[in-house]
């Protein structure tokens, strides 16, 4: 890899994704890659996910755990992460977003059993 004026010369896709991780992020927007010819510039971005929600704040990881593991056992189509927080980080924090995947999984289920009752209740009904 060569470095011109904030030029970087790549001969391979793995050294671009290296590159795009150590350092586009961090130049200016002026910044562009010239791999095989081709020139990207900075100003693509990552799609970002959905913003995580503060559940709780927890004075110890062990109850903040267990707090998780109900959490899970009640609404499974979220994810959960424990984060420090607090002065010094002496406090946990839990925080949850809906898993897009697992939430279409369950609406679909949910409307397969929606299918299924219907059709037993046409069946009573007819007789």
């Amino acid at each position: 890899m060569v470095v011109c004026k904030n030029v970087y010369y790549l001969s391979d896709s793995r050294c671009v994704s290296i590159l795009a991780r150590r350092y586009i992020l961090r130049r200016s927007a002026q910044t562009f890659i010239k791999v095989k010819g081709r020139k990207m510039s900075e100003e693509q971005k990552p799609k970002q996910g959905k913003p995580w929600t503060t559940v709780g704040i927890f004075d110890s990881y062990e109850t903040a755990a267990n707090q998780i593991s109900h959490l899970i056992a009640v609404a499974p189509t979220y994810n959960y992460k424990i984060k420090r927080c607090g002065p010094m980080g002496t406090q946990f924090v839990i925080k949850s977003r809906i898993d897009p995947r697992l939430a279409e999984a369950e609406r679909k289920l949910s409307e397969k059993r929606e299918a299924a009752a219907s059709k037993k209740s046409n069946k009573k009904s007819k007789k």
